[in-house]
């Protein structure tokens, strides 16, 4: 067993992960189940395949949340095989598509971050900085509004908003494949934030990017480097609550929040503490949780089945009785939709805001 290798093994597996999969559950395609990319893989590091751009867009047909891991007897990280394997297309010169789809540095993120804050908390010699990431910014810039809200009501008083580190953390770039040009965009974000003591970033995709994908390339950030989440939430806990927050509330798991940075009690403890009960589960929660189609650049290669894959988690929560669904990360809240039969998606920072005004 030794000799065998990572895609031998999927390649040959009755794919008892397909259930767990997305992109299978989005599109009800076969031939994009975790196996069957992963047979295209045997194949093509095998040299049975072409490495050209007509198979390589079957393993950009994953989202990296690594849901099959976890019903794998082998423990198969298939994210990180296709993931490497995208590299190794992109050396190849066979990605279908360039790598300008997989970063968004526009000039105008700088003007709509201004635009979305409170004039008071532009501060640009601030030692503490927000970093609110181009799919917050381009999804959901009142997220920001709700965030800085937050602040005044728990205390928050050293970080501030500073537009010119509107910027993409690069993930996309990463998951794509590119990682010579992640590693340059890394480096001038990098640059852009050590001269801060302390950045607070508000998506999970970005903190992750930072704490993980940043040192794994030996790009340095600043020491101090918070998940405006995680910081507000044990903020919130700690504030005595006012009126309970009503409704039938449940919680998804995003996969960067839940399997990649293992966070699952902490948001539903606020839930609890701002309504006084637990939230609802999900039929799939936890380590299990559905993945909302939003992550590994899936949503820009696929966004039709990307905006499916969230319209099932949306689905999800209705069969669960909920009528607010709060989940971890803007783009996800984005991703799974507005309101469907009366559900309503909100970021937890959004959640935590509206509980703190009660």
């Amino acid at each position: 067993m030794a000799d065998i290798g990572i895609f031998d093994l999927c390649a040959f597996c009755p794919s008892l992960c397909m259930d767990r999969c997305p992109v299978v559950a989005a599109t009800g395609s076969n031939t994009w189940t975790p196996q069957s990319k992963m047979m295209t893989g045997w194949l093509m590091v095998n040299g049975h395949r072409q490495m050209d751009a007509l198979n390589a867009a079957t393993i950009y047909q994953c989202t990296g949340c690594m849901s099959c891991h976890d019903v794998c007897l082998h423990e198969i990280d298939v994210e990180q095989a296709l993931f490497g394997l995208r590299r190794k297309v992109v050396e190849a010169g066979a990605c279908p598509w360039p790598s300008a789809r997989f970063v968004d540095n526009g000039q105008d993120l700088q003007q709509i971050y201004v635009d979305s804050v409170p004039p008071d908390y532009v501060v640009p010699e601030a030692s503490g900085v927000v970093f609110p990431g181009s799919g917050t910014l381009r999804t959901s810039p009142n997220l920001l509004k709700d965030l800085f809200e937050c602040f005044g009501r728990l205390g928050v008083d050293t970080f501030a908003a500073v537009p010119s580190v509107a910027d993409d953390s690069g993930y996309d770039l990463y998951a794509a494949g590119y990682i010579a040009e992640f590693r340059e965009h890394a480096g001038h974000v990098a640059k852009k934030l050590r001269r801060y003591k302390a950045v607070m970033v508000v998506s999970p995709t970005d903190y992750y990017a930072f704490k993980v994908l940043y040192p794994m390339h030996d790009i340095k950030l600043p020491d101090q480097v918070i998940f405006a989440e995680e910081h507000l939430g044990k903020l919130a806990l700690a504030r005595q609550p006012g009126a309970k927050m009503t409704g039938r509330i449940a919680y998804h798991d995003s996969c960067i929040t839940g399997r990649h940075l293992e966070i699952y009690d902490l948001p539903r403890r606020v839930i609890e503490h701002a309504s006084g009960q637990p939230p609802i589960e999900l039929r799939r929660h936890h380590q299990d949780s559905m993945c909302c189609g939003a992550s590994g650049a899936w949503d820009i290669v696929n966004p039709k089945g990307s905006a499916d894959a969230g319209a099932n988690v949306a689905r999800m929560a209705c069969d669960a009785g909920a009528n607010i669904l709060v989940t971890s990360g803007c783009k996800c809240a984005a991703n799974i939709g507005s309101k469907l039969h009366g559900l309503e998606v909100m970021d937890l920072i959004t959640f935590i805001a509206r509980s703190t005004a009660l």
